[in-house]
């Protein structure tokens, strides 16, 4: 029985300290904490720069998405992303991701946008450009 116990806690340990990475995403799907497919539309989304440090960019991001309405259902523990849904006029699982990117010393954060949904990316593109609109380097891109 012990041996047994303990075989199950050494399994669960290893995939909580990253030993399986695909295991850990699987997880991730299953309990519905993935942003995998989000991080892939990266690649089709739109870039936001603004001229505040990442961790400000960050906070700056999550209220101007919380103004518009939209629930933010994960935030990362070191201001890297977030993931909101619930935005008006969407169905209410359409999902955003925001990537922060630090550019440096004074040289602001770069903030993806990422969904599936193109005008969901376009939209929360103008809430991000709205909120940040004082910022004298905002760029669209």
């Amino acid at each position: 029985m012990i041996p047994a116990i303990s075989a199950a806690f050494l399994f669960f340990a290893v995939l909580s300290c990253g030993g399986c990475s695909h295991l850990q995403e699987t997880a991730k799907v299953i309990w519905g904490s993935s942003i995998a497919h989000l991080e892939e539309a990266r690649a089709d989304g739109r870039v936001v720069i603004v001229q505040e440090d990442r961790q400000k960019a960050f906070g700056q991001a999550a209220q101007a998405l919380k103004n518009s309405g939209a629930k933010i259902y994960l935030e990362d523990k070191n201001g890297d992303h977030l993931a909101a849904m619930g935005f008006k006029g969407y169905v209410d699982t359409t999902q955003v991701g925001l990537f922060f990117t630090s550019l440096g010393e004074g040289g602001g954060t770069k903030i993806e946008v990422a969904s599936m949904s193109p005008p969901l990316v376009r939209d929360v593109e103008e809430i991000l450009l709205s909120y940040f609109k004082k910022g004298a380097g905002d760029e669209r891109q």
